[in-house]
């Protein structure tokens, strides 16, 4: 469960955009297109994580726990849990769907909302976006010291909003990497020991 660390590099400015999903939008009468509501956000995001007033170190608490709290409403946990099980999620009572949900979801908000500190400010590119109803895709790429990083945001449409289910950095999928984890996990301790495991990754960190 360790083995995440080579796409980590990108993993920033990534969910960046990823929570820039979380915020609502406009009611209307149709569905607004996935690009243009991730960069109809992402100023109020970047004026959050600037906002002066959350930057000393004994604010930054409350302004991490505000993203997560949108976070937590937004991201389509349910059906980033059933992709990332794949065959297992049918093996599996509607009880430990529950309790897997929650557990990954905070291994989620805790591995990747927990990096936004380190986030400065690189301008990001909207390339194109591919629309497959109920789904959709939005390419973009930011530059890091002289490096393209390129993610690929793919999102599922719920009523009137496009949410984010998984991310592909450099080609590698956020849900394809745990998946491949989590089946090796399983397949060893059983499904049981994957909750164990996701309990430990989940207990509070001391500094």
């Amino acid at each position: 469960m360790e083995n995440i660390h080579y796409w980590r590099k990108a993993v920033v400015p990534g969910l960046i955009l990823l929570i820039l999903l979380s915020f609502s939008w406009p009611g209307s009468a149709g569905t607004p297109d996935p690009i243009n509501q991730v960069r109809d956000s992402v100023n109020q995001v970047l004026n959050l994580l600037n906002d002066p007033e959350l930057a000393p170190d004994e604010k930054r608490g409350k302004r991490r726990q505000m993203i997560m709290d949108i976070v937590d409403n937004r991201f389509d946990f349910q059906e980033m849990s059933r992709l990332t099980l794949a065959r297992h999620w049918e093996e599996i009572g509607s009880g430990e769907k529950e309790q897997f949900v929650e557990k990954y979801s905070t291994l989620i908000k805790n591995t990747y909302v927990g990096k936004l500190d380190s986030y400065s400010g690189e301008p990001v590119v909207f390339e194109k976006q591919i629309i497959k109803d109920p789904r959709s895709a939005v390419f973009t790429h930011f530059v890091r010291r002289g490096q393209k990083n390129v993610i690929i945001y793919k999102l599922i449409k719920r009523e009137t909003n496009w949410l984010a289910y998984d991310m592909v950095i450099e080609g590698v999928s956020v849900v394809k990497n745990y998946r491949s984890q989590f089946d090796s996990v399983i397949k060893n301790e059983k499904f049981s020991g994957l909750l164990k495991r996701l309990d430990e990754r989940n207990k509070p960190r001391t500094p």
